[in-house]
């Protein structure tokens, strides 16, 4: 079972000395509006969101993985005052990149300082004590709480991302601590017709029904593209964002936008322009372009209720 939780938080100027403390709480305020973002931001400053998922088997009692107090606790406490510190101390310097990175090892570390506290007896849901797991890789799994009579159980956090923007996203994911995922958002307007030209009319106007229609039919389509790599070139980049932006314009955006897929594009004259295929063509074209990264995976929502994504293997076509 895996659980997600998010939290949404600005740092304005004084963040990290005079409107909370040293440490980013002494004396702050109570969380009053958590869907809106806390802290609030005092005049224009930066607004993140930082997402943790966490997985295990839930407690058979309360269905509870995880009690989720937990883990706001603990990104607010220690995740939220180090972003701040670092974007104080470093400004436009530090990259997304660098400060996922810190986050997740500032959790761990936190984490892991408190197993090492904890006796090596924890509580069953029963009440009864029973031997901690020693065996688990201390980086990764944790003992959390299930409720408020402290019933604990073992889980693994799988992953930590952060968004520095509504669109722009940075991961780590359990088991590559040196890989950090990057993700941007891209859009182009195309018209396509979904049509086979090996069925009949009839069969077509079956299987697809009104996308079907001789004229076609347009979508505003939106692409995530994730890459992933080590930062290595001393930059604390995984790809330079710009060269990033730039190679996914010119080789897909210019190449799609404003065109009818069937009949624009050298791409779809001879396979039809599914979401599913236009998704795995947008990996063709860009799976040998973004070095030094690695092309991980791309979707595409062709609705706000509709993506395919891809990341590579076996494609019709």
């Amino acid at each position: 079972m895996r659980l997600m939780r998010e939290i949404r938080f600005s740092i304005d100027r004084d963040w990290a000395r005079a409107a909370h403390g040293v440490d980013g709480f002494e004396g702050a305020l109570p969380v009053t509006n958590s869907w809106g973002g806390w802290p609030s931001a005092v005049g224009v400053a930066p607004y993140l969101v930082l997402r943790v998922v966490v997985s295990g088997r839930p407690d058979p009692l309360t269905g509870y993985l995880v009690n989720i107090q937990e883990l706001d606790h603990l990104l607010r406490r220690h995740a939220i005052p180090l972003a701040a510190r670092r974007l104080s101390d470093e400004g436009v310097g530090l990259t997304g990149e660098i400060l996922v990175r810190a986050v997740r090892d500032a959790v761990c570390r936190q984490l892991g300082n408190a197993e090492k506290s904890k006796s090596q007896k924890v509580k069953t849901p029963e009440g009864q004590d029973t031997e901690s797991p020693k065996s688990q890789d201390t980086a990764t799994a944790f003992t959390f709480s299930r409720d408020p009579k402290g019933s604990a159980g073992q889980v693994s956090l799988e992953s930590l991302a952060l968004w520095t923007t509504p669109r722009l996203s940075y991961a780590i994911a359990a088991g590559e601590d040196s890989m950090v995922e990057l993700t941007q958002c891209f859009e182009f307007s195309a018209s396509h017709r979904l049509h086979v030209p090996s069925l009949s009319d009839e069969e077509n106007r079956r299987i697809f029904g009104k996308c079907n229609n001789p004229n076609g039919h347009g979508h505003n389509y939106q692409i995530e593209v994730t890459v992933s790599g080590e930062m290595t070139d001393g930059t604390g980049r995984v790809l330079a964002l710009p060269a990033f932006e730039e190679t996914v314009r010119r080789e897909v955006i210019d190449r799609f936008d404003h065109k009818h897929l069937n009949e624009d594009t050298v791409e779809f004259a001879e396979i039809n322009p599914s979401v599913e295929n236009i998704a795995a063509g947008i990996w063709d074209i860009l799976h040998d372009k973004l070095s030094p990264a690695k092309l991980r995976r791309v979707k595409v929502w062709e609705t706000a209720k509709t993506y395919a994504e891809y990341s590579g293997g076996v494609a019709s076509g």
